[in-house]
Protein backbone atom coordinates (compact mmCIF):
# COMPACT_ATOMS: atom_id res chain seq x y z
CA UNK A 1 0.00 0.00 0.00
CA UNK A 2 1.47 3.10 -1.37
CA UNK A 3 2.14 5.78 1.81
CA UNK A 4 -0.03 9.85 1.23
CA UNK A 5 3.54 10.87 2.51
CA UNK A 6 4.85 10.22 -0.83
CA UNK A 7 2.54 11.40 -2.89
CA UNK A 8 4.21 14.73 -4.09
CA UNK A 9 0.42 16.67 -4.51
CA UNK A 10 -0.50 15.55 -0.52
CA UNK A 11 2.53 17.05 0.39
CA UNK A 12 2.49 20.05 -1.47
CA UNK A 13 -1.21 20.84 -0.19
CA UNK A 14 -0.29 20.28 3.34
CA UNK A 15 2.63 22.94 3.35
CA UNK A 16 0.27 25.40 1.81
CA UNK A 17 -1.95 25.02 4.35
CA UNK A 18 0.14 25.24 7.01
CA UNK A 19 2.25 28.15 5.40
CA UNK A 20 5.67 26.52 5.29
CA UNK A 21 6.90 25.44 1.85
CA UNK A 22 10.15 23.27 3.88
CA UNK A 23 7.61 21.23 6.38
CA UNK A 24 8.56 17.43 6.61
CA UNK A 25 4.94 16.35 6.21
CA UNK A 26 4.56 13.26 8.06
CA UNK A 27 1.70 11.34 10.27
CA UNK A 28 0.91 14.02 12.31
CA UNK A 29 -0.15 15.73 9.49
CA UNK A 30 -2.83 12.82 9.19
CA UNK A 31 -6.32 13.75 8.95
CA UNK A 32 -7.18 13.01 12.38
CA UNK A 33 -9.53 15.29 15.18
CA UNK A 34 -7.54 17.00 17.34
CA UNK A 35 -8.62 16.44 20.97
CA UNK A 36 -8.35 19.56 22.73
CA UNK A 37 -9.92 18.21 26.69
CA UNK A 38 -11.48 15.81 27.96
CA UNK A 39 -13.48 16.10 31.59
CA UNK A 40 -16.14 14.93 33.38
CA UNK A 41 -19.74 16.98 34.04
CA UNK A 42 -21.44 15.92 37.50
CA UNK A 43 -25.20 16.45 37.37
CA UNK A 44 -28.22 15.40 39.03
CA UNK A 45 -28.61 12.88 36.17
CA UNK A 46 -25.38 11.30 37.17
CA UNK A 47 -21.33 11.74 35.64
CA UNK A 48 -21.25 12.05 32.20
CA UNK A 49 -17.51 12.37 30.23
CA UNK A 50 -16.89 15.49 27.75
CA UNK A 51 -14.56 15.55 24.82
CA UNK A 52 -13.85 18.96 23.05
CA UNK A 53 -13.00 18.14 19.56
CA UNK A 54 -11.89 20.65 17.18
CA UNK A 55 -14.89 22.51 15.31
CA UNK A 56 -15.41 21.02 12.19
CA UNK A 57 -18.46 22.59 10.69
CA UNK A 58 -21.77 23.84 11.78
CA UNK A 59 -23.40 23.27 15.35
CA UNK A 60 -25.90 20.33 15.73
CA UNK A 61 -28.76 22.95 15.54
CA UNK A 62 -28.26 24.26 12.56
CA UNK A 63 -27.93 20.97 11.05
CA UNK A 64 -31.64 20.38 12.45
CA UNK A 65 -32.89 23.70 11.51
CA UNK A 66 -31.93 22.82 7.80
CA UNK A 67 -33.44 19.15 7.29
CA UNK A 68 -36.92 21.02 9.22
CA UNK A 69 -36.69 19.44 12.24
Amino acid sequence: MASKFNEPMWVQSVRKYMKDSELEVGRVHTHNLQMFDQFFHHSMHGRHSVMAFEVLGKNLLTLIKRFNY
